[in-house]
């Protein structure tokens, strides 16, 4: 009888130390997923750190933009203004002679 509880206790330590490595096997298998997720986690906060940079970048052309775009609109206006002046000067005046 004792010969036979050995051998139990022989199996029983036997599949403990088998679940045992199979555990650890685990273990280090989710160790290795958690760097490689925290690793991927590191690259998206880089990109999306990026991202902003470059939108706010993006803004600043933008607002530079508007402003050259602005002045044009205003410079095209004057130059409307200062061809309507010439034609209407130009009515006025009977059509003189073009300067030289």
């Amino acid at each position: 009888e004792v010969e036979s509880a050995r051998a139990e206790l022989g199996k029983k330590d036997a599949e403990l130390r088998s679940k045992d490595t199979d555990l650890r096997t685990r273990e280090e298998e989710l160790r290795t997923k958690d760097e490689e997720l925290r690793t991927k986690n590191a690259e998206i906060r880089t990109q999306g750190e990026e991202l902003r940079l470059r939108d706010r970048e993006l803004e600043v052309v933008r607002g530079e933009l508007r402003e050259k775009s602005e002045q044009v609109m205003s410079l095209g206006d004057a130059l409307d203004q200062a061809e309507a002046q010439r034609d209407a000067s130009r009515d006025q005046g009977g059509g003189g002679g073009k300067k030289a």
